[in-house]
């Protein structure tokens, strides 16, 4: 195993959205970036593999006088024009072009940052990980490290003070938060395709596959609105199949 030592400037850990537009506004004020993204691919929860398209301030055209200026309007208009059909692979190579295109980054793919060494005075000092494909086990070390990953996994294993869930609504004042503090974090979205094939498909349910028409009431016993929708959503799936006139 090739073990490998990289010094720059900053350190971007974390290719999604976040952490390119930080290596490349870095980049542009003329420091030498190392960005380290743990995927094959850049763009984080809008690249290809995930596909969660990205809003803006726009939101999808309902605010339609709205805009995205500075690094992210940058990657909307070379979107628009070189991907117009809005290909999910044309937005990955779009965004890895816009990291590509600045001399001063430093692009790790496939690298999973899994350790970390503090230095005197509670700084981080390296951070260490493992790439996949060469086989290298590379360390990078900077004066500044940006913590992008999404999870705050660099913050987590330096040490640094952390809270998970919702802040009570007297903590900030904020009118849409609960009345209690709780630990409720954004749920999983399923994402999928659909083609219209012009005749019915069948389809065939993997072993794994769970049927969300039955025991409706067992399904999320403590969230009554989630189960509320999940029973709409189900009514609403059966309403299509009972009156498809394909069938």
């Amino acid at each position: 195993m090739q073990q490998v030592s990289v010094r720059t400037d900053v350190t971007v850990v974390g290719g999604g959205l976040s952490g390119v537009c930080a290596a490349i506004a870095t980049a542009r004020l003329g420091r030498r970036v190392a960005l380290v993204q743990n995927r094959p691919v850049l763009g984080g929860n809008s690249s290809s593999e995930i596909r969660v398209w990205v809003c803006s301030a726009t939101a999808h055209g309902t605010q339609r006088y709205a805009r995205e200026t500075g690094i992210m309007g940058e990657l909307f208009l070379e979107n628009q024009f070189v991907n117009q059909e809005g290909n999910p692979y044309l937005w990955d190579v779009v965004v890895l072009e816009a990291v590509r295109r600045e001399p001063n980054i430093d692009l790790y793919l496939n690298t999973d940052v899994h350790h970390l060494a503090m230095a005197e005075g509670g700084t981080i000092a390296t951070v260490t990980g493992w790439q996949m494909g060469s086989e290298r086990e590379l360390t990078f070390s900077s004066p500044l490290f940006i913590d992008c990953t999404g999870d705050g996994l660099i913050g987590y294993l330096a040490g640094a003070e952390y809270r998970v869930g919702r802040e009570a609504r007297a903590e900030h004042a904020e009118s849409l938060a609960p009345e209690t503090a709780d630990t409720n974090v954004l749920g999983s979205t399923i994402l999928f395709y659909t083609k219209d094939q012009g005749r019915p498909v069948p389809f065939v349910a993997p072993s794994f596959a769970i049927d969300v028409t039955r025991d409706l009431d067992s399904r999320a016993p403590h969230h009554p609105q989630r189960r509320q929708r999940l029973r709409l959503l189900v009514d609403r799936v059966g309403w299509r199949a009972r009156h498809d006139p394909r069938q």
